[in-house]
């Protein structure tokens, strides 16, 4: 028997092959999200900061016929010695389902390297995996097209390591982990979401305003990309020292290091916060656009006033023998003279 899954229900043809994967239609796309993570570096403000790692996404989950705005797609992830921070985009079925195995798989096993976070997300893929195809098993399906563009899943997971950062991400279809330096997006938002993250990182390089800077990017995707939308989630993952006992307690002597119980902790930005920071943020848009404008006008008058009017085509031959050349002419009722006097002395030189 096989089974095909759509819209997060279940229909089951009786018989096996009936529809061959050739002639059914195709799943609409299910690429209905974005979700992004950077690594910060040490913040100038607090010195004793070893960064963090922020995760964050938008909430809309798209069907064929309806939207919800109420998926939390980042999830934290705790191992009997530390937290993870994970989001995952594209299908929401089997993006929970991961996320059930890896907790399951996660809740008695200590971090004890770097690898051993990487290595059950892994292995909490492949068993997703092999459930499915062992599910349609003899239905004669092409799986990189079933787990490709189907069911795409697409991962983000980050967590720190004796203080280092790991973020990696990695999808259904290859499993394989690409660890990450600085930045990355995942969902049909990603480009948009990776140029933006660019952008700040012009004027952020540490990413030292973090919880701005995620808001700012999903915020401004969301009403660009169509599928993106709902209010926007942050999670933050970070290192947990060792710490110093101030005086003496217990078995521990003031001065003695007491080790940390974890290697890293995760948490969720309270919904409230975010929503805050994304009101104010959008107000200041608002408030910028006349500068922007302002900006925009001050641009091209100083490129008028020192090359003269803005040529926009070459000069032409019309079929009447005229000839002629579009220009355009921004500037101040002070300098109009001196930029057309520029721009004669340019294209019609004494001789």
């Amino acid at each position: 028997m096989c089974r095909f899954m759509k819209n997060g229900h279940s229909n089951l043809l009786e018989r096996q092959g009936a529809i061959p994967p050739r002639l059914r239609k195709p799943k609409q796309s299910s690429n209905v999200t974005i979700a992004i993570g950077f690594i910060t570096g040490k913040a100038a403000r607090w010195p004793e900061d070893k960064g963090r790692i922020i995760l964050a996404s938008d909430s809309e989950i798209s069907y064929e016929t309806a939207k919800r705005h109420d998926a939390q797609k980042i999830k934290i992830i705790k191992f009997s010695n530390g937290e993870v921070l994970a989001a995952y985009s594209d299908s929401e079925d089997f993006g929970e389902a991961v996320f059930d195995i890896m907790r399951r798989r996660a809740k008695d096993t200590p971090i004890d390297t770097a690898e051993t976070v990487i290595r059950v997300v892994k292995d909490s893929i492949r068993e997703l995996r092999a459930e499915k195809i062992e599910l349609n098993k003899g239905c004669n399906l092409d799986w990189y097209r079933y787990f490709y563009f189907e069911y795409p899943v697409n991962l983000l997971v980050a967590y720190f390591f004796d203080g280092e950062p790991f973020l990696y991400t990695l999808n259904i279809d290859s499993v394989s982990p690409i660890r990450l330096n600085t930045f990355k997006a995942i969902g049909i938002g990603k480009e948009l979401g990776e140029f933006l993250l660019g952008e700040y990182i012009q004027s952020d390089p540490a990413f030292e305003y973090a919880e701005v800077i995620a808001t700012s990017v999903i915020e401004k995707v969301k009403p660009k990309i169509k599928g993106c939308g709902g209010p926007t989630w942050v999670g933050v993952v970070e290192p947990v020292s060792d710490s110093v006992a101030a005086d003496d307690f217990g078995n521990w002597k003031k001065g003695d290091t007491i080790p940390a119980d974890k290697k890293c902790a995760a948490y969720i930005c309270h919904r409230k916060a975010i929503d805050e920071i994304a009101a104010e943020l959008k107000e200041q848009e608002l408030n910028l656009l006349p500068q922007k404008k302002d900006q925009m006008l001050d641009t091209l008058q100083s490129l008028c006033k020192k090359i003269g009017p803005i040529v926009y085509t070459d000069w032409n031959d019309a079929d009447d023998g005229t000839r002629g050349v579009r220009i355009s002419i921004f500037s101040k009722k002070e300098d109009e003279a001196e930029i057309l006097k520029k721009w004669s002395a340019r294209h019609f030189p004494k001789k």
